[in-house]
């Protein structure tokens, strides 16, 4: 989240069983030294059922890149940025 939803989550998420989106990072470099999606980040970032659609507005702007910390296993050097801000009015988010 951005702004207050950020102070929220040292308080609320789900103690990383990828299922609130909370710990969303975006993988600058090095995508070929993590594993790849798993099955919990899939349903985050795709399933349109979930009642929490920030995740899924942020992966419509990121796309693969967009990672669950949570979930990534990191087998070599790479670059993150954390808690990427989500711009639903941005140059890429509607292409």
């Amino acid at each position: 989240f951005n702004g207050f939803g950020q102070q929220i989550n040292r308080y609320v998420n789900c103690m990383g069983k990828g299922m609130c989106g909370t710990c969303r990072v975006l993988i600058r470099e090095g995508a070929e030294n993590v594993n790849p999606p798993t099955l919990t980040e899939k349903i985050q970032f795709k399933v349109p059922v979930l009642p929490d659609p920030l995740p899924k507005f942020a992966y419509a702007q990121y796309g693969e890149s967009l990672r669950l910390a949570c979930q990534v296993k990191v087998l070599g050097d790479i670059e993150v940025e954390l808690g990427p801000k989500i711009d639903l009015f941005g140059e890429n988010f509607f292409s």
